[in-house]
């Protein structure tokens, strides 16, 4: 993780509770950021991929079961902040797991660019024709990969991209094969010779997998991930968990295939036809900050006109990224108004989330920032008004809204999900503008007249019924007392409960605080103080004929909002 800190170096007004360039965080002039950067990825077939290294495996599962079937392995921080779990779940056929993972390159071939193999998945699997059955089926283990982040334990759903190297034969029978569970998202197989491999749908073993096999006993010439050798490549999209199965056709003791996170030569890749080929729709806004959420393109479901099958995700610091983002027209927000639009959707059965970051946090995640929930288009005329209030504390600059259209309810900012289309925007924020109201009443205290001799209590009233909050700590009122009234330091209410010379009162919460011993100053001048500091005069207890003004500075940022916040201040005076 990498933080950063941002401090005011200099300023040409004065800042009460701040020094700028003083290295003190706990002014407000001073605040940072962490930021972890994600793993490495590269580009693989045109799809954006973590770089994932599995070495150095530490059992973790009950003692007596290494090296066999139930054993359970950790791989420490196959990428940046993110771990795996793997387990041998099973085998079919006697087939028998001598090494969890021969952790290094083959032993005996120097020929070969073998080094780069270390960090792949390298089991030592022993196969056999035990029955009739096998003979077609053949043998072998089950493995289930499971990713979560090192520091929290949670699952780290990633895209990765999966391959088996050197699926072959050993000119003598011997038929490889690995099967993957069938939720990834694309498969390639290199194109050229000597690569035969077919693609087996439904697998002979196992329906949640698919089987990419060696056509032959022929040997590939060699292991090597640089050339293009009988390799098989599968992209699994936002996944945390899934199997993958190797094993053989026929009789052998060893290593099989090598597996590996990276991305081998595939010379000119094929697709197979019999294998999944999914179209896609992701998000376009920075993936560093605001994830990467996936759409399956579903016909008819979708924002706008168009909904492009996009490879990954585009990381577009403007969001402007996929050129199928046309479902709305929006650039700007002002705090503490209403806002709306309109989005053009399809599909009778979709829903619209709506998500925007209005403390440009980098996320989605913060209380507010989901400003619509599971809206459909009730009349069906393909179009769903939004509406909803901008709050007035949000933080000034460029950026996001995220919109999500699917029939699947209640999605989050990141699933994927089974249909729809994910349109991401960068906005303005801008602050609304306060409006502060003051209003000055008074009464007689405990029900005498206005007249000479008696007292009176003043209330001043003030109401925010602006757009957005008051900078912090720069309420600043001031009342005068002419010739003929003086200020009372008594009890304001008189006969009324309580005590207070100066009573404070919230009528809707303002976000301020107010203390009478702090917040309230005099003065003598002839002149209305410019500030609160111009106030220096202290009072005494009953009539203080000498007080020209009374300050007052109620701390924190005055809110705005609905309805409007409000606050009244109250005190005593004697008529002359």
């Amino acid at each position: 993780p990498y933080i950063f800190t941002a401090e005011v170096q200099s300023s040409d007004i004065d800042d009460p509770d701040s020094t700028p360039n003083n290295n003190d965080p706990s002014e407000d002039d001073q605040d940072s950021l962490t930021l972890s950067p994600p793993g490495a990825r590269i580009t693989c077939n045109g799809r954006l991929v973590e770089l994932l290294a599995f070495s150095n495996p530490t059992l973790i599962s009950a003692p007596g079961t290494a090296n066999s079937v139930g054993a359970q392995y950790r791989y420490d921080n196959v990428t940046t902040n993110v771990s795996a779990n793997v387990t041998a779940t099973g085998s079919f056929n006697d087939g028998e797991l001598a090494t969890f993972d021969d952790d290094g390159p083959f032993t005996g071939f120097t020929v070969f660019n073998l080094q780069s193999l270390i960090n792949s998945f390298q089991p030592v699997i022993n196969t056999v024709v035990s029955t009739p059955a096998s003979a077609s089926e053949g043998s072998g283990v089950e493995f289930e990969f499971e990713f979560f982040f090192t520091d929290t334990g949670l699952p780290a759903p990633l895209d990765f991209a999966a391959s088996s190297i050197d699926v072959d034969g050993d000119n003598d029978g011997l038929i490889e094969f690995v099967d993957y569970q069938n939720t990834f998202v694309e498969s390639f197989v290199s194109a050229a010779p000597p690569s035969v491999l077919d693609v087996i749908t439904p697998n002979p073993n196992n329906p949640t997998e698919i089987r990419f096999q060696s056509q032959d006993d022929t040997v590939a010439d060699g292991i090597d991930p640089s050339a293009v050798q009988n390799i098989v490549t599968v992209f699994y999209t936002d996944t945390s968990r899934f199997t993958a199965t190797l094993g053989a056709v026929g009789n052998f003791d060893g290593r099989l295939t090598s597996m590996s996170f990276d991305c081998p030569n595939l010379g000119t890749a094929t697709v197979p036809t019999s294998a999944p080929v999914v179209e896609e729709d992701f998000g376009d806004a920075p993936t560093i900050n605001y994830g990467n959420p996936i759409h399956t393109l579903v016909d008819g479901i979708l924002l706008g006109t168009t909904n492009t099958a996009d490879s990954g995700g585009f990381d577009s610091p403007t969001a402007t990224g996929d050129t199928g983002d046309d479902g709305a027209t929006i650039t700007s927000f002002t705090g503490g108004g209403p806002a709306s639009f309109n989005v053009a959707a399809s599909g009778a059965d979709g829903l619209l989330q709506v998500w925007v970051d209005w403390n440009i946090d980098g996320d989605f995640e913060d209380s507010g920032e989901q400003v619509i929930t599971d809206l459909a288009d009730t009349d069906g005329d393909g179009t769903v008004p939004v509406t909803f209030d901008v709050p007035a504390g949000l933080t000034t600059g460029d950026s996001f809204i995220r919109l999500r259209w699917s029939t699947a309810a209640d999605l989050d900012p990141l699933e994927p999900a089974t249909d729809g289309e994910v349109e991401d925007y960068q906005v303005e924020l801008e602050l609304g503008t306060p409006g502060v109201e003051a209003v000055k009443t008074v009464a007689a205290v405990d029900g005498a007249y206005s007249l000479p001799g008696n007292d009176v209590t003043y209330t001043i009233t003030v109401t925010n019924t602006g757009a957005t909050n008051v900078d912090t700590d720069t309420i600043f009122l001031v009342d005068n007392f002419p010739e003929d009234l003086s200020y009372v330091f008594e009890d304001a209410n008189g006969s009324v409960a309580g005590t207070d010379e100066i009573i404070f009162t919230e009528t809707t919460s303002t976000g301020l605080t107010f203390d009478p011993t702090t917040d309230v100053s005099f003065s003598k001048d002839t002149d209305a103080p410019a500030a609160f500091s111009d106030c220096m005069e202290t009072v005494v207890a009953g009539v203080n004929e000498d007080i020209t003004f009374i300050c007052f500075n109620p701390k924190g940022s005055f809110l705005a909002g609905t309805p409007n916040p409000s606050f009244s201040i109250s005190f005593r005076a004697r008529i002359q």
